[in-house]
């Protein structure tokens, strides 16, 4: 996606980074990635474990949407009533928008975004794991 928003919409990396510099934009990714890798590994294990495939496409949307609204992409954390704030806590979109908009509009480096990194990587490693274990069941 990240790609594509600089190829077709015409985005170009050196405006969103205030100082740009190569480590910032790996460091992007690295997120982008981290977090795909985790929701991937998420929707699959569950999607191993439904009963039918129509209930898995019903439910899929109000995931991701709950998911999307208790991440602060759209509106401030310390604003959100507080059982979103606290579904915000474990959600791993919460802290990839923070990484990504450290990395991206204020130029931190790696140290900013260490936590969210660290939070992303374990909650990668823990879905992918649960998917290849669902797999197995499953089969």
């Amino acid at each position: 996606m990240f790609v594509l928003a600089i190829v077709l919409a015409g985005i170009r990396p050196m405006s969103l980074f205030p100082q740009p510099d190569l480590v910032g934009i790996l460091l992007t990714m690295v997120a982008l990635v981290l977090t795909s890798l985790g929701l991937i590994g998420m929707m699959t294990a569950y999607a191993v474990r439904s009963t039918s495939a129509d209930i898995y496409r019903v439910t899929c949307f109000p995931i991701n949407l709950t998911l999307y609204y208790t991440s602060g992409a759209i509106y401030p954390l310390d604003g959100m009533p507080t059982w979103m704030q606290q579904i915000s806590v474990i959600n791993p979109e919460t802290y990839s928008v923070h990484a990504l908009r450290l990395l991206m509009y204020k130029g931190a480096g790696l140290q900013a975004v260490a936590g969210d990194f660290v939070f992303l990587a374990l909650f990668t490693v823990l879905m992918i794991g649960l998917s290849v274990l669902a797999f197995r069941r499953a089969l």
